[in-house]
């Protein structure tokens, strides 16, 4: 793990990713992936699973056009697909560890909170609606708002239009490097949070902060227990 360089006094909006940073959802898209090729009998390993994390629909869609065709590619998909909406029904897509906790201490201490994700409005206010979180955030940003898709600063950019900020009054949390590679394309930055990246990220010095969990951002970053 990294300590935070994060000077919070200059901070005044913090930008949450969706997908595996403020929701468990990328570990229920990767069962629903795993589904889909199992169907087909094809074996992936967990590396290239986790690469499509963070990543479009389209840029996915190519990586898996190398070894399947276009109708095996969407059949693959909408199994996945599917199976996020099982869950989902289920109430089995939870929001991460110490989301709420850190979002509710960040509006209580007077920041501004927004989450920037690439999915569409649909997926992104039907998992807010599922926590009842539709107003928890000051702004939300979906890629049916934006031209380009992380790594574009697109979304980052339309957060600080609303927000009327500059990218050095933001901080950014995100699970993927594309996510991160967002945040800092827009000038923002950005703390990434992943179990996974501080097991196997070699040049941590790109980013203000790396940690395994929000509990252990929030406790470096805002020094509290």
């Amino acid at each position: 793990m990294m300590a935070s360089k994060v000077q919070v006094e200059d901070k005044s909006l913090v930008i949450f990713d969706m997908d595996g940073l403020f929701f468990d959802s990328e570990r229920i898209y990767a069962e629903g992936w795993k589904k889909g090729f199992n169907t087909f009998g094809i074996s992936v390993s967990d590396e290239f699973i986790y690469s499509m994390a963070g990543k479009s629909a389209q840029d996915n869609n190519l990586a898996i056009s190398k070894f399947l065709d276009d109708a095996a590619l969407q059949a693959v998909r909408d199994i996945r697909e599917n199976y996020f909406y099982q869950k989902l029904a289920e109430n089995k897509v939870p929001t991460s560890y110490f989301a709420v906790e850190m979002g509710t201490f960040l509006k209580k201490a007077g920041y501004q909170i927004a989450l920037a994700s690439s999915s569409n409005d649909q997926r992104v206010y039907e998992l807010l609606k599922s926590k009842e979180l539709c107003r928890f955030f000051n702004y939300v940003v979906t890629g049916d708002q934006v031209e380009f898709l992380k790594p574009a600063p697109d979304l980052y950019n339309k957060v600080l239009d609303l927000a009327g900020k500059l990218p050095g009054d933001a901080l950014a949390f995100e699970d993927s490097l594309t996510g991160a590679k967002a945040a800092k394309n827009a000038g923002i930055d950005v703390c990434l949070v992943s179990k996974e990246l501080t097991q196997t990220l070699s040049n941590l010095k790109k980013y203000q902060g790396v940690f395994p969990d929000l509990k252990a951002a929030y406790k470096s970053i805002f020094n509290r227990d």
